[in-house]
This record gives structure tokens, sequence and C-alpha cells, in this order.
């Protein structure tokens, strides 16, 4: 190679290795630094267990000092290792190059102990991870921003985009007062979410995930104003919201998403309303006694799977009846029955009950002309009840007064099995699965109804009720 060959290769290389200091800030590609600097904000200046104002405004700068030399080492962690109080918004720290992107700069926020704690003084957002550029992976190299096993006080969590790059891991957010959600996530396609949002201030839900995918989690929401909302998302995990004053979670345009839920005990008729969503696999508890599962429009309700429900299970085997009619042992001024209609008169509550040791009096439903809904089968086969009551608006409005179940059904053969229907609103859907312990034939079912209000009063106008059902066999 001659002399000038080699100075204006040299002079090559000077020229790549400034476009790339000046394109990528983190670092060459490929060769971007590992996290150089751990800092607990204890050392620059910050004190642990005091809430004062001088003290808060001493650990907001004891922080902005830390995420600058974790900046100036190309990364780091900020590490907490106490209750630190503080009332400035904590930004995850980038660069900006000559054309304004912000490149993000490997960082995590994580805790170090039992009791690590940020205490937002004066509430809002006190954590927000920007949508940012980041430098290429390099295999050996920490590239992620991280929030970690560190609980959040008072104030809410901020994330927009970076979903490859930032992950949330054992955090805990509570208290949270003067934003909408305690958890706000948007633009966040992949990563992984582990948080908990728990007994913010009225005004502020749970969480909100919008316009994200593929987005792993596991989530919980508990005694917030609402357990959360998914819009435009893809979602897969964990989704556990119980007792908010509001929804458990509001769906909209959700497709193609698997969750594993657990919503009871939230407000309202309803624990989740879907709008629009569809290709959905739902698992596990999504109703409770006091409420039903879903607010669903035409296709929420026909474009989803829940796998984990015996509903599933509603079409399969054999049909052996559909109970078209009713019969009653109540006096026909106390309980009437016409095909599938049950309408329970005022007189039935007042009738003086049966002699002790007697049978109460019922109501059996069966096919027209039959005396058992018919069957036969041998021990380990199984039958599946299911049945879908709805009620008038009268009937309606005195349920949503009770406390108890407003229903009972027994079933006998194969096995004497009995539940509590409660309905809030106009209507419940149950699917009831029976064993034979020997073999049988002639299925029956039977409800009587129930006064479970406080005092148990019963109420002094018609019960109107329609009680659609049908009996289905499975051999085993």
């Amino acid at each position: 190679m001659s002399a000038n060959h080699l100075l204006r290769s040299r002079w090559s290389l000077r020229a790549l290795l400034i476009a790339l200091a000046i394109f990528c800030p983190g670092g060459l590609v490929g060769t971007a630094p590992a996290r150089a600097a751990t800092i607990d904000p204890g050392t620059t200046g910050g004190v642990y267990g005091k809430t004062d104002p001088a003290t808060v405004a001493g650990n907001d700068a004891a922080i902005a000092l830390a995420l600058q030399k974790i900046t100036a080492a190309g990364g780091g962690e900020l590490s907490i290792s106490g209750p630190l109080a503080v009332s400035k918004t904590i930004v995850y720290p980038g660069t900006t190059d000559a054309s304004g992107n912000l490149w993000a700069v490997p960082c995590s926020i994580a805790g170090n102990g039992a009791d690590s704690r940020l205490l937002d003084v004066d509430g809002g957002v006190i954590i927000v991870k920007p949508d940012s550029h980041f430098p290429t992976y390099s295999p050996g190299k920490d590239m992620r921003q991280r929030l970690a096993n560190v609980s959040i006080v008072g104030g809410g969590v901020q994330v927009v985009g970076g979903g490859k790059y930032f992950r949330a891991d054992n955090v805990t957010i509570s208290g949270v007062s003067g934003t909408p959600y305690g958890l706000d996530v948007s633009l966040y396609d992949g990563g992984w979410l582990d948080v908990n949002v728990h007994d913010c201030q009225p005004g502020t839900a749970g969480f909100s995930i919008v316009n994200s995918h593929a987005v792993g989690v596991n989530l919980t929401s508990r005694v917030n104003d609402a357990g959360g909302r998914l819009v435009d998302a893809v979602v897969h995990g964990r989704v556990y919201c119980e007792g908010n004053r509001g929804l458990g979670c509001d769906l909209l345009r959700v497709n193609r998403s698997s969750i594993a839920w657990w919503l009871e005990g939230n407000a309202g008729e309803f624990q989740a309303r879907r709008r629009d969503c569809w290709g959905n696999v739902f698992f596990g508890q999504d109703q409770s006694a006091q409420n039903q599962g879903y607010d669903d429009d035409a296709i929420s309700a026909a474009g989803n799977q829940q796998s984990s429900q015996l509903e599933n299970l509603a079409g399969v085997g054999q049909l052996l009846a559909t109970c078209d009619n009713s019969h009653t042992t109540f006096p026909a001024g106390e309980v009437q029955t016409a095909g599938q209609t049950l309408t329970i008169h005022p007189a039935a509550w007042t009738d003086p009950p049966p002699p002790a040791g007697s049978a109460p009096n019922w109501v059996e439903f069966r096919p027209t002309g039959a005396t058992s809904c018919g069957g036969n089968w041998q021990a380990g086969d199984y039958l599946l009840l299911v049945l879908d009551i709805s009620c008038d608006a009268p009937t309606a409005a005195w349920l949503a007064s009770q406390t108890g179940p407003c229903l009972r059904f027994s079933a006998n053969p194969p096995t004497n099995v009995g539940m509590n229907i409660y309905m809030t609103g106009n209507r419940a859907r149950t699917v009831v699965l029976v064993k034979a312990t020997a073999a049988g034939s002639g299925f029956r079912f039977f409800t009587w109804p129930l006064v479970s209000g406080a005092g148990g009063q019963p109420p002094t106008f018609d019960l109107n009720y329609t009680v659609r059902s049908s009996v289905r066999y499975l051999a085993n």
C-alpha cells in the first residue's frame, strides 16, 4: 500500500468515526457502553426518611446530579435504598444529537432494600420514560432502561415508546393524585410491565395502555377510581382488577390478545366493558357474586373466547331436553308458571312455611308433557345444565337492593347439586357441570325463590322471570 493510499484510508476512517459520534451518541453501533455507574442519591446529597421542604428540594437536586453522572458515564443505575421524598419529575436520561433526536442513555431506577420508596409530596407524574431512539443492542452490554423493585407513593409513572428497551419489574404504585392514571403507557411495543397500582386518590384510575402491542403484562389494580383501560392494544399475561370504584377494565379495539383475568368486586353492574374487541382469549375469573362479567357490544360478545369458563361446554354432548315449561307446587295465587315464564306473587312470601320436616314448595323445569328431563347415564358420565335467566325492570330494581342470591336451584339425580343464582341487572347465565356418581335416569331440576335483602323484607309486587334452560349429556 502506498503512503498516499494509507493516508487517504486513515482520513476516511476518521470521517467515519466523526459521523458515528454525531449520529450514534451512545457510542459506535454494536459497541455501546455497559452500565458504568451505580449511584445512590444518598451519596449526592439526598436524605432518606425526611419530608420537610428543604430536604425535598435537596433530594430533587441529588437525583438530578446522580442522573448527570450516569449520563456522563454512558449509563448506570439510580439506586434507591430507603424512603426518599421528592417533588420534581424524574425523567430517564438521554442525549440529543445535532438533528434534535433524543437518544436514550441506558439507565435503571431500582430499589436496593425492602424499604426502597420514592415519595412524591405534591402528586402528578413523578417518573417519565420519554419516547426516544436507542443504540443498537450489543451482546454483553445492558442497553435497557428499567424500573425495578421499588415502591412509588403519591405520583404516577408515564411510559412513552421504547417497549423493546424499557421494562418494569416488581413495581408498586399507590396513593397517586393529580393525574388520571397511576401507570400511563402509550406507543409501547414489546416489553414487559409488572406493576401493582393500588389505593389511588379519587380521580385516579389504575392503568392505561394505549396503542401498544405485543406487551407482556402482570398488572394489578385495586381500590382505584377504575381498574384501568386497554385501547388499541395487544397484551398477553395477567390482569387483576378488584375492589375498584368503577369498572374493573374498559377495553376498546383490543384484538389478538390473551389475558388471564381476575375481575371481582368492582363497582357497577359489570366487571368490564368491551367495545369492538375480537379474536381474544380470556381466562380466569371474570365475574363475582355482586355483578356480571362483561358489558359487550355485538362483535365483542360473539368474537372472543372465554377459555376457562364452563360456558365453553354449553354446546357439547347430546341434547337431552329443552325445558320449555315449568311446574310448581305453590298455589296458583302465589306462584304462576306459563311456559318459560315464572311469576312470583307477593302472596308467596306471606304464606306460612310448610310444617317442620316437610319439603318446601318448589318450581320444576322440564319439557312440555314430561315429568323429567329424561336421560340415562352411568357412573362417571357428565350432564350439563344451561340456565339463561332474565327479568323485567321492576324485578331488576328489587334485585339491586338484595345482598344475596335471588333464586336457589337444585338438581337430582345423578347427584344432588345446589347452586345460588345472583342477579344484578336483568340477566344472568350459568352453566353447571354435574358428574354422575352412580347409574341413573330421569334428570330433574328445581328452584326456590329467596329473600336476601337487609332485614329479609319481601317485595310487595310481582317478580317476573323468564328461565330458558337445557340439559346435555356427555358420556365418559
